[in-house]
This record gives structure tokens, sequence and C-alpha cells, in this order.
């Protein structure tokens, strides 16, 4: 797919998270997740190429270059913004993982044009329960926007609160034989996955007291990250370490 714009959503209702992939043709492709949470997996081709039979491609042209971006409203139906070659927004709603035609809420959503190549996103950036919009665009520059989009939320599943007090101490540090990872407020079992600098798992492992030591005497010299994850998979935390002999 060439100019692919990713987003990850829960698209099927499974809990697992999807991949959702717009491109230089306009079309928007899906990809199911058939692994799990904390090891997806993908298909080499899109379980559905041209989900909910959208298209941004501009008349006279063969390119839309579509750019998607999901919303999760307080009933939990999701809605979708998809951003353009031409600049304006396309808009749905009661987004699913099928082919068939979504709800177009509005061709020119919101009534903006910020140019070429438009990709929106979302966030509630000063906390007071109504998302924003920045767009960035072939220019390379960002504008900020407030919508009317409240009790909203964006992304994936989030985590609840983030793991206190995650340690990770290394003696000698840089680290060469083992770590120490602490996590102060962990309740049952927890699980940790190391990752390498190209996002390759390293090691993972199960935990269910506070503090447990990881061995890395056989880990290449370099940058890795532990991810420490609850157990249903949601990412808690994140400490990054150096290996160097």
């Amino acid at each position: 797919m060439f100019s692919s714009a990713p987003a990850i959503v829960d698209l099927d209702g499974d809990n697992l998270p999807d991949v959702v992939m717009g491109e230089r043709n306009g079309n928007v492709n899906y990809f199911k997740n058939t692994g799990t949470p904390t090891e997806p997996q993908y298909a080499s081709l899109p379980t559905i190429q041209v989900l909910g039979g959208i298209s941004t491609t501009v008349i006279g042209e063969v390119v839309g270059f579509s750019t998607p971006s999901f919303i999760r409203k307080n009933d939990g139906s999701i809605m979708l913004v998809v951003g353009s070659q031409g600049g304006p927004f396309k808009a749905y709603d009661n987004v699913v993982a099928s082919g068939t035609p979504f709800t177009l809420i509005s061709d020119q959503w919101g009534g903006l044009d910020e140019g070429n190549r438009t990709h929106p996103a979302f966030a509630d950036f000063n906390n007071d329960g109504i998302l924003e919009m920045v767009v960035g665009n072939f220019r390379g520059g960002l504008s900020l926007f407030k919508t009317e989009l409240a009790d909203c939320s964006v992304g994936t599943n989030q985590a609840s609160a983030v793991l206190d007090q995650l340690g990770l101490y290394a003696s000698p540090n840089p680290a060469d034989q083992q770590l120490t990872l602490t996590v102060s407020n962990a309740s049952g079992s927890y699980r940790w996955v190391a990752t390498n600098s190209m996002g390759q798992r390293i090691a993972t492992g199960e935990q269910n007291s506070s503090s447990l030591v990881i061995t890395t005497s056989d880990w290449a010299n370099g940058v890795y990250f532990i991810q420490v994850l609850d157990k249903n998979g949601k990412k808690r935390g994140v400490k990054k370490v150096v290996i160097a002999r």
C-alpha cells in the first residue's frame, strides 16, 4: 500500500485491536486481529479492502490519500472521520467491520478545507470533556479546532491507572548482566515484555510479586524497552534501558 495511514481500533467488538489503514488509492483497508491483545496477528492482505464503501478519490484523479481517525461515542458506537487528497473531511456514523456502506454524516464535515492530504487526529487537550481536532496536511503545518464532540474517547481500549512507581534498576549502569524491575502497586499477576529498538520481543514473563530480576547476560548491546501489562493485556507502564558491555 502506498502512503499508508494506519489507525488502531477494535472495530468488530472482540476486544482485540484491529488495524484500519487508509492509502493513496482513497479506499480504507481493514485488517482483523486474529491474535491476542499483547501478541496481535494480521494477514498480509486486508480482511476488508474497501471498508464501509469509503472512497476519498478526487473526481478526475486516481488518488485519494484516505486518512482514517476513529471516535468512540458515549453510547458505544464508533464514528469515523476521514481526511482526503482534496482536503475536506468525510464523517461516518455507526462504523463496524463491514464492506457495506456506512451512514454518511457529511462529505464536508465541519465545512473545513485545510489543503491537500489532510490528516485528522482527536484528543481532549484541555480536559473539558470536549474533543479537539488536530489537522496535518501536505504543507506540513498543524491546525487546531474545537469540536462539539462531548463525552467521547479516541483510540483503543484505555488502560486503567498507570502502575505507580514503576522502577527499573541496573547494576552496573548501563546494564550488563541483570535488571531489577519493581512495581509498587501491582495487584495480582502482571506480565512483562522486553523488546529491542526494532520492536522485536526479546524476553517475556509473568510475575506475582512487586520485584523481579531479569537476566540480560545474553542480550546484545543496544536499547531495550520493558513493558508491564496487566492480566488483560493492557499496557500499564514502560521503561527504557541500555545494554552496554
